[in-house]
Order: structure tokens, then C-alpha cells, then sequence
């Protein structure tokens, strides 16, 4: 559903965490110069709003205190629901043109539709009691995790189509203050680090356990780079204080450690002064990115693709797993992120190249022309994180036009899928209509039992399937014979959709 040519009052909606709102500020840069008279304003979590502070582009960065109406609900839940009320009613005297809804949280969900904005793009919760996912690439979002192989867009390009906008200045927009800069250049000179010095910053934490490496390897790594003349900046939250300090104590005077000495927004001024970055999958690669500074982005379980330091030239690892990505938040053995080695990173941060031999994937991250982002595989034999075929009738059932290959076997396979999806989704159609006509109630039944046969199909199938589902559910809860017109409806409408990205 495209916005309005005109618009006054634009709110973006995305509490989710600090990686996420940076990763939305392309967005809010979009909007900005898409609609040049309008206040385009951002709405998150309080305690996320440290990467959309100060951006250019955000006229006004609203805080909603999720955790203290938490808190307040479960001591009284009257009380709690005051509270709630109060923020919301307040958001929502704005008096919105337009709510974009970003966030994948069905908490979030039914906020939005309370918030009054003339128009609601994203998940939102309706009047009847259920959930609306009413526009294509909101629908597009919510498909991925269920056939990763047919996505090769980044989160952020993915909201751009989201919010209706291409503009952005080929990266992240955030940025910072004379202030914030002053008192990174202080608080470095205060713990013995000069000016003009090689700073490598250091983040070993991350949200879960399966997405940090291992501290002896970020010990080795310091100890390498500490012999060429570079400073080790180890950051972190207040709970990763005792992780950086291990690690700096390791790798010896060279190593400043910072965890728990500074805000977030602290953070991300001194990785601004800094040559170089190595991280996991953390706001921090995010923030990294952001600044332009070469970003050694280490990831195993998550998806670079799909979440990797957004940006041209910077260098993404990614460890070796039969599973991977497989999005675990705690492993037993680690074995993709021990699959990284010091020795590799090392090399290409000394040598700006990959090894000639790599125990682990790497690739060069990439923003084209129309600004989109991805990585590009250096070494060969490169995990595919997604694969071509299914990508191309991916991409062009959403008319997001994408170069085929009709000889590859992977198209050929992709095509045949489909066909069956289609096959199945018209039969599915038919029994519907049958049961229009003569309303027995074993057609209804054969529609399920074909839904429900739809499960087996992987790859575009799959994808392709839970885009159908989506749009089923959103479907307002009516009469019974409604509800079958309206599905007929859905179910042709996506027929001729997919059908025509192979015709």
C-alpha cells in the first residue's frame, strides 16, 4: 500500500533493540527527503533511543517505557494499564498521517492501531480481533524465517520497500556531536591512548552465547595486532565489565578495556575514532559501519545477508556449520564461531585480503547503485546463504525486478516448485468456490487438507506459502460465507501474483 504524496506527521515504529534502530535510519534519512515538509518522527523502547539520537533526518525521537509498564502491570495491573493509556493517548494526539510499523513484535502490534494514524503500514492489530499484515513487504518480512534461502535483501533494504523509499547517502545515517567527540578524544587520552594512534576496538559480547567468539581467540587476535603498533579498545555493556577485562589483562599494556565505562552513545564515539572494528553480530557492527570505519564482522548462527554491517568495502567471517545459519541462541559445541580463526582475521586486517587458505567464509559487503547491500564472497567455495533461482521469482513476484538465470538448474528446480505451489493454491481456490455453490461442508474440509499439503513444499514454495498465510490471516473475521469470498479473493490474487514472476 504506497503513502500518500503529501504527508505532515510520519511515524516509524521500531522498539525492537539498539541494532535495529540503527539499522532503520536509512528509513528515517528516506522519509526526510521524500517528503521535505514533513515532521517524520521515530518511536522506540526507552534505552534503544542511543542510536537514533541526534540523527538529521529524525524531526523528534519518542521513548516508550515498555519495561516499567511491565513492571507496573505485574504490582498492579490497574495501574499498569494507566500507565499505558497515558503513553498511548499521548503518542496519539500527534494526530499521525501515517504509522509504520517496522517491528515484528505482536505486543507492538496492538499498539500501533491505538496510536490513530489515518494509515497503518505493517503488522496491526484490527477492530474484529486479529492481526493485519495489509501491505506487500510487511508481508515480505514476516516470510523469511520461513524460507531464508529465498531472501538475499538486508533487514534495512527490506524497510526501505517497507516505508515506499530508495534516497540514502549509501549507508547508515547517524552521527554525532562536537561534544560526544570531544569527550572521546579526553576520556582516550585519560587511559594513555594518544591521538593519532591505531585504535582497533574489540566487541566480545553479544545479545546470546552462540554469537561470540571465543575470548582466547580475541586474546590471540589482540596479541598479533598489540605487536604491530595497534591499541586494543575493548567495549562492552556493564555485564560484559568482567569479559573485556579478561581479555585486555590477556593481550597486556596495549589493551584498554571500557566495558561498563560508558554509555552507548559513548561507544559509538570512540569506534569513531578508531581504525577498525571487530565484532560479533552486535549494535556495535552496526554502529561501526555506520562511521565508516572497516568493520570485521564475525558471524555464525545469524545471517549476514540479512543482518551484516551494512555498507561498502567491509570485510564479514563467517564460521563453517552443516546448520547454518540455524539462528540458535546457545550452542554447545560453537563450532562456527570457532571455525573463525585469529590467524585469518588477522590477515585481513594486516593484509586488507583474504588468506589464501580459510578455515571459514568471507566476503566483501557491497551497496550497488539503487543502494541495495550484499556481500560478495572473496574465498571460493563461499557458504550460499540464499539461492539465485529462488531470489530471482522471489524478487519479481513483488515486482522488485531481479536478472534471471533460466538455464541454471537452481532457476529450473525453483520453477517446478512453483508450478506445484500453483497447482495447489488453484485447486485450493476451486474447492472454495465449490463450497459457495452448493455450501457442503466437505469442500471447505478439502480446502484444509490442500493448505495444509502446501507444508511440504521447501524454498519459493514455502515462501510462497507463508505469504498466502499471511494474507489469509489478515483477513477481518466475518460471516463464514465473508470469510470464503474474501479467501477466494486472497488466493487468486496471489495466484496471479506468483504466477506471472515465471510466465
Amino acid at each position: 500500500m504506497p503513502l500518500a504524496e503529501k504527508l505532515s506527521k510520519i511515524l516509524v515504529v521500531l522498539p525492537n533493540n539498539l541494532g535495529d534502530v540503527i539499522m532503520a535510519t536509512p528509513v528515517m534519512e528516506g522519509l526526510a527527503k521524500k517528503y521535505k515538509e514533513a515532521h517524520v518522527m521515530f518511536f522506540c523502547e526507552q534505552g534503544f533511543e542511543s542510536g537514533m539520537e541526534n540523527n538529521p533526518f529524525c524531526s523528534q525521537l519518542i521513548t516508550f517505557p515498555r519495561k516499567a509498564i511491565r513492571d507496573c502491570l505485574e504490582k498492579d495491573w490497574q495501574k499498569g494499564r494507566e500507565l499505558c493509556s497515558l503513553c498511548v493517548n499521548d503518542i496519539a494526539g500527534y494526530g499521525w498521517d501515517t504509522v509504520i510499523n517496522l517491528s515484528q513484535q505482536v505486543h507492538v502490534s496492538l499498539i500501533v492501531p491505538l496510536l490513530k494514524g489515518k494509515s497503518l503500514v505493517g503488522m496491526h492489530f484490527l477492530p474484529e480481533g486479529n492481526h493485519s499484515i495489509n501491505d506487500s513487504w510487511s508481508q515480505y518480512l514476516y516470510a523469511i524465517p520461513f524460507a531464508r534461502s529465498c531472501n538475499n535483501l538486508h533487514a534495512t533494504d527490506v524497510f526501505r520497500r517497507i516505508a515506499g523509499v530508495k534516497s540514502h547517502r549509501g549507508g547508515y545515517s547517524i552521527s554525532l556531536v562536537d561534544g560526544e567527540k570531544t569527550w572521546a578524544r579526553k576520556f582516550l587520552a585519560d587511559r594513555g591512548v594518544a591521538p593519532g594512534k591505531k585504535i582497533m576496538v574489540f566487541q566480545p559480547g553479544a545479545a546470546f552465547p552462540s554469537k561470540r567468539w571465543p575470548v582466547d581467540y580475541f586474546v590471540k587476535l589482540g596479541s598479533m595486532l598489540s605487536r604491530d603498533g595497534w591499541q586494543i579498545l575493548v567495549t562492552g555493556s556493564p555485564v560484559e565489565r568482567s569479559l573485556a577485562s579478561a581479555i585486555a589483562s590477556e593481550i597486556g599494556p596495549a589493551a584498554v578495556s571500557v566495558a561498563g565505562a560508558t554509555t552507548f552513545r559513548q561507544s559509538m564515539a570512540l569506534v569513531s575514532l578508531s581504525l577498525g572494528c571487530v565484532t560479533g553480530d552486535s549494535a556495535q557492527m552496526h554502529a561501526s559501519a555506520g562511521f565508516d570505519v572497516p568493520t570485521y564482522a564475525l558471524f555464525g548462527p545469524t545471517n549476514p545477508v540479512e543482518t551484516g554491517p551494512y555498507g561498502n568495502g567491509h570485510l564479514v567471517l563467517s564460521g563453517r556449520c552443516g546448520s547454518m545459519p540455524c539462528f540458535k541462541t546457545d550452542c554447545g559445541s560453537l563450532e562456527c564461531m570457532k571455525s573463525i580463526l585469529p590467524e585469518d582475521v588477522y590477515t585481513c586486517i594486516s593484509g586488507g585480503r583474504a588468506p589464501s587458505s580459510c578455515s571459514c567464509n568471507v566476503y566483501k559487503t557491497v551497496l550497488s547503485k539503487n543502494g541495495d547491500y550484499s556481500i560478495v564472497p572473496i574465498r571460493p567455495n563461499a557458504h550460499r546463504y540464499f539461492h539465485e533461482g529462488a531470489v530471482c521469482i522471489v524478487r519479481n513476484i513483488f515486482d522488485d525486478r531481479w536478472n534471471c538465470v533460466p538455464g541454471s538448474s537452481d532457476y529450473a528446480h525453483s520453477v517446478v516448485e512453483t508450478g506445484t505451489w500453483l497447482e495447489i493454491v488453484s485447486d485450493m481456490c476451486n474447492a472454495l468456490v465449490r463450497y459457495e455453490k452448493i455450501r457442503d461442508p466437505k469442500h471447505v474440509a478439502t480446502f484444509e487438507v490442500l493448505k495444509k499439503s502446501l507444508g511440504s513444499l521447501t524454498s519459493v514454495g514455502a515462501f510462497c506459502t507463508a505469504l498466502l498465510n499471511l494474507r489469509l490471516n489478515s483477513i477481518p473475521m466475518l460471516s463464514p460465507l465473508d470469510a470464503v469470498s474474501q479467501s477466494i479473493e486472497v488466493c487468486w490474487q496471489i495466484h496471479k501474483q506468483v504466477g506471472k514472476a515465471i510466465s
